[in-house]
């Protein structure tokens, strides 16, 4: 019994924390929508369709969080876009943002799922319209 504690001890100490199973590259794969009497499971070929665009023309999103402390977002062109300051407290994800008037604003959303192979970040916030809170989860997998 002694010798499979210390064993567990021994895995779970080498076992990687968020900040670093994050770093990579991640693609969505698919997205769900909860809340306001919706519940949906879409693929991102759905999700375009859904907001009127050609999935076959639109680009995959991408995001590579990296050791710089900043996530950046990848185009296929492997154009890169200005990297955003992000931290990870727990299993709370923080992105810090500037608004169109230069103010800083911090988005924060939850680690559902952190693994070498998935990522799932959710968010949950009231949407006027449906006068009802509404939770998105971004679904995500490696790509490198």
């Amino acid at each position: 019994m002694v010798l499979f504690v210390i064993g567990m001890t021994a895995l779970t100490s080498c076992s990687k924390g968020k900040d670093k199973l994050i770093i990579g590259k991640w693609e969505i794969s698919s997205i769900s929508i909860s809340g306001g009497g919706y519940n949906m499971d879409l693929t991102m070929e759905e999700f375009y369709e859904l907001l009127g665009a050609d999935a076959e023309d639109a680009e995959p999103i991408v995001l590579e969080f990296r050791n710089d402390g900043k996530v950046y977002m990848v185009n296929m062109d492997a154009d890169v876009e200005e990297g955003l300051p992000y931290s990870i407290d727990g299993d709370k994800l923080t992105v810090q943002v500037t608004d169109e008037e230069g103010n800083e604003e911090y988005e924060t959303m939850i680690i559902k799922e952190l693994t070498e192979k998935a990522l799932t970040l959710e968010r949950t916030g009231m949407v006027e319209e449906l006068d009802d809170d509404m939770t998105v989860a971004l679904h995500f997998k490696k790509v490198k």
